[in-house]
């Protein structure tokens, strides 16, 4: 089952930042088909997929906090952008300290965790730092690359979101649903 195909939106026009998010778009479509038929139950082991999203945070955190920097991007971007990065992390593992002290981790969590931060932090707040990045390519102040190439907009596009539920709705009821 493929939960959720790449396209166009999912595009930041950083090709390392997109390969990263190729990667995890995958992961999700992997996981999904068996986090979905855990559903509200508690997921018994998922020190694999913690190591495995631990490692991606690590990798592609460290390239986009590294591109902020060298490109001199504006605070009022890197400063949000980074403090997400940070509670990323601390939500992951408050779902690995939960499995440890036997709490409820159930399928239904992890999928929304995985799923909602692949739309809104990567439709959202990477859309914007490739936005920042393209303005300050073009020889514009990082202040000025902000407001031209709208730094304040890290909320996903109603377009982008609508066709993401679109794609999801049409293969769970198509026949493609989860197995």
């Amino acid at each position: 089952m493929i939960a959720i195909k790449w396209n166009n939106h999912f595009n930041t026009g950083i090709p390392e930042i997109d390969r990263q998010h190729l990667g995890l778009l995958g992961k999700l479509n992997e996981v999904a088909p068996d986090l979905a038929r855990y559903g509200n139950r508690p997921v018994k082991d998922f020190s694999g997929l913690h190591k495995w999203l631990s490692g991606y945070a690590r990798e592609h955190f460290a390239t986009e906090e590294h591109l902020m920097e060298h490109y001199k991007l504006d605070p009022r971007v890197t400063i949000p952008h980074c403090q997400s990065h940070q509670q990323f992390v601390e939500k992951l593992n408050s779902f690995s300290d939960s499995s440890v002290n036997n709490m409820q981790v159930t399928g239904n969590h992890l999928l929304s965790f995985i799923a909602g931060w692949l739309v809104g932090h990567i439709l959202g707040e990477d859309q914007t730092l490739g936005r920042q990045l393209q303005a300050l390519e073009s020889v514009l102040s990082p202040e000025r690359a902000y407001r031209e190439a709208g730094g304040y907009r890290t909320n996903p596009s109603i377009e982008a979101v609508t066709d993401i539920l679109v794609q999801v709705y049409g293969q769970l009821f198509s026949g493609g649903g989860i197995k």
